[in-house]
């Protein structure tokens, strides 16, 4: 099938249960029948497409338009070729306020695969796991809202809160795993990425504001974890890691259409 149609980033779209693409004729209720009629104003005929988290792309028309249910046809199907050729699991250390809201939706547009919020020593306290209800399916809203916006076919996957030790924890062999230093001795990001060939994943690791205390960084360093430059600029918590995951992703051939290179 082909990786994609022409005026598709044109399309609004929108993540349903896999069940709702199960026949030709399709009912679209809930948050969506609003979003598609008193938001959007879409009238019958206009054409959306429908995702359901498994890589497929349904290009469908609109027969119906109310605020209780829209009705449409499918048209047909596509694979969109957004996702990139190894994971890329960003470890954000909490900032305080609503710094990680623009994370997710920033580091999801960039093509986080995973993202998982660590609590570090230095993390704010009003974002410990004893402050929250309902914090995991507002961060997993932001991160469908920007998947749709940036034309994903995938969700990535958001972790509640997990601990610095709980998160070296899923690293495997064959991984390529960095985290951000201040220090001088240490490699710059593009070395080491030229250095390595294509690994299993890329895990980035990012401190809160102030960054990991000395116990953190050996704990990581014992993990396999390589510390890197990422320039003569002091980045803030919020922005190194989209910075990390904007350079893995030039190495990995994210930022050509025509797919990645065989090696960073």
């Amino acid at each position: 099938m082909p990786s994609g149609l022409p005026d598709a980033m044109h399309l609004h779209r929108f993540f349903v249960p896999s069940e709702w693409l199960q026949h030709d004729r399709i009912s679209l209720d809930g948050q969506v029948a609003h979003q598609l009629s008193r938001v959007l104003r879409l009238k019958p005929g206009d054409e959306i497409e429908l995702l359901d988290n498994s890589g497929a792309a349904w290009r469908v028309q609109l027969l119906e338009v109310s605020p209780r249910q829209c009705l449409a046809d499918r048209l047909r199907c596509h694979y969109p070729d957004t996702e990139p050729p190894v994971p890329l699991i960003l470890y954000q250390g909490l900032p305080g306020g609503r710094k990680l809201d623009l994370v997710l939706q920033k580091s999801t547009e960039l093509g986080a695969t995973r993202i998982v919020p660590v609590l570090a020593s230095r993390s704010v306290k009003a974002e410990r796991p004893e402050a929250g209800g309902g914090r995991l399916e507002r961060w997993r809203r932001i991160v469908q809202e920007a998947a749709e916006q940036s034309g994903r076919a995938r969700l990535p996957e958001v972790s509640d809160i997990v601990t610095l030790d709980r998160a070296i924890q899923d690293i495997d062999a064959g991984d390529l795993c960095l985290v951000g230093a201040l220090d001088d001795n240490v490699p710059g990001i593009r070395d080491v990425l030229e250095s390595h060939h294509l690994p299993a994943a890329v895990r980035i690791f990012v401190g809160p504001e102030g960054g990991f205390d000395d116990d953190e960084l050996a704990l990581l360093r014992s993990g396999r974890v390589v510390s890197v430059s990422l320039g003569r600029r002091i980045l803030r918590t919020e922005t190194a890691g989209l910075a990390m995951l904007t350079v893995v992703g030039y190495a990995l051939g994210e930022m050509s259409t025509k797919g990645a290179d065989a090696s960073l």
